[in-house]
């Protein structure tokens, strides 16, 4: 809970950046798991377990979009946030400690958490779907003018074109850590990576112009 908030704070007090350099060390962000490969018990744990390092990290992050999305006036990026914040929480089922529903635990064979990201048949749209909406968000149709402008009415978000070198570190590390560290740890890293990515590369509403 304290590096959740001291995370949040961080990025509350600290304009995003689009810098290039700090762009992709952010999608290497995927390679994070790598040293708890070695680790056992509760060190182990304390890195990629539930509601470790990783996850409070990506907690932390996404708290701190949620304001800046509000700051903003950005709602896809404020309710985008809350969703995933709550999510990552698994709706304050840990802090709160009520028991999951049978009918919802029912529903998936993977986890007994209340959240949606471990429903069976939901999993597979949680991780490539945020990354596809970002590479595009990233790459507005700017040729397709009917196009960018149903984009810019919806008030979508506009996101820095460095992103595009954070995303290919990322997609680069998702194999050997997948390989090496497992598919659990794989997931932790990418979401911190996506989140990392987005809360640096996000840009003002009026900015359609990314360079």
């Amino acid at each position: 809970m304290l590096l959740l908030l001291l995370v949040a704070v961080f990025g509350v007090r600290r304009a995003p950046t689009a810098s290039t350099r700090v762009v992709l060390a952010a999608g290497l962000l995927i390679l994070a798991p790598l040293p708890a490969v070695w680790l056992q018990g509760p060190e182990e744990r304390l890195v990629s377990g539930s509601e470790g390092v990783l996850e409070a990290v990506t907690e932390g992050l996404l708290l701190a979009l949620l304001w800046h999305g509000v700051r903003n006036r950005q709602p896809w990026i404020a309710c985008g946030a809350a969703v995933l914040f709550l999510e990552e929480i698994d709706y304050g089922q840990l802090w709160l400690g009520f028991a999951t529903p049978e009918w919802w635990d029912a529903l998936s064979d993977r986890s007994s958490q209340t959240n949606l990201h471990n429903i069976d048949g939901l999993d597979w749209l949680w991780r490539p779907f945020p990354m596809l909406a970002v590479l595009v968000l990233s790459r507005r149709p700017l040729r397709w003018s009917r196009l960018e402008s149903l984009m810019t009415r919806l008030r979508l978000p506009v996101l820095d074109r460095t992103l595009g070198w954070g995303l290919f570190a990322a997609v680069a590390g998702v194999w050997p850590v997948l390989m090496i560290a497992g598919d659990r740890r794989m997931n932790e890293s990418l979401e911190l990576a996506l989140v990392a990515l987005v809360f640096l590369t996000v840009r003002p509403q009026t900015d359609l112009n990314p360079a």
